[in-house]
């Protein structure tokens, strides 16, 4: 608890710095529509991205069962190819 306190008294001129940053930047994206637009499109740019990554991690993840799936259906075809030319 000593510690905290410690640290708040070390580091208050720059926390009330990022309060009042954080009032401002609040206070701009709420009422300038501008830069709430921008902000949008930027967020649902990166929220796109991420989502596009995570996307394409899941697919990479779920090939080995494709995969194995493609093999058992090569193998029933082959099979069913012998059966008809023999």
């Amino acid at each position: 608890m000593q510690q905290l306190i410690y640290f708040f008294r070390k580091f208050k001129y720059f926390l009330f710095f990022l309060l009042l940053e954080f009032i401002a930047l609040a206070l701009i994206f709420n009422n300038l529509d501008f830069h709430k637009s921008k902000f949008v499109n930027s967020a649902n740019a990166i929220t796109g991205g991420i989502y596009l990554k995570a996307s394409n991690i899941s697919e990479y993840w779920s090939l080995k069962s494709e995969n194995k799936f493609l093999a058992e259906e090569n193998t029933r075809l082959k099979n069913l190819l012998e059966k008809i030319y023999c």
